[in-house]
């Protein structure tokens, strides 16, 4: 009778009791999943991709500025080690010194106050946005295709007669 006891627990999430077996979970730390971030998602994924933005063209500018100075003869007579690396292998150099900068630049802002209460504001209100059924993108599209269809026939035939009647008027 224990053993029926034991195997079955009673787990109170959200105010709701549920009846779970032994090899369930039942700490509500472990009911938690990683994934489920809610609005800090998007600004996670703002701030990753504004990083990997930052870090491309930290890298691609670092390998112009090389460059630049690689071409200039008072500039490769001061620093000789420019010509070293052939034009093709910089950026094996300037992407990393790249990532580096975007790393830097992304948790400085991540850091500032400022940014994080607005990248969350923007986030909270992305949550707010209802996003369209299948069903309506579907409407939404074949609506607009036969919209333009019309229009085109319509635009076409005011073209023809409006071509008679210039030929009309002004002769072939």
């Amino acid at each position: 009778m224990s053993d029926e006891n034991d195997d079955k627990q009673i787990i109170e999430t959200d105010g709701v009791d549920e009846t779970a077996g032994a090899d369930l979970q039942t700490s509500s730390e472990e009911d938690e999943q990683p994934t489920q971030l809610g609005a800090a998602r998007y600004v996670f994924a703002a701030f990753f991709a504004g990083g990997l933005l930052i870090a491309y063209l930290a890298g691609m500018m670092t390998a112009s500025i090389w460059g630049m100075f690689a071409d200039w003869r008072a500039a490769t007579s001061a620093m000789p080690w420019l010509l070293h690396v052939a034009e093709d292998e910089r950026t094996n150099y300037t992407l990393p010194f790249g990532a580096i900068i975007g790393i830097i630049v992304i948790i400085w802002a991540y850091r500032k106050q400022r940014v994080r209460v607005f990248a969350d504001e923007v986030a909270s209100e992305l949550t707010k946005v209802t996003w369209p059924t299948k069903d309506m993108v579907t409407t939404g599209t074949i609506t607009v295709i036969i919209g333009v269809v019309i229009a085109a026939v319509y635009i076409g035939l005011l073209d023809q007669v409006w071509n008679f009647l210039t030929n009309l008027v002004y002769g072939a």
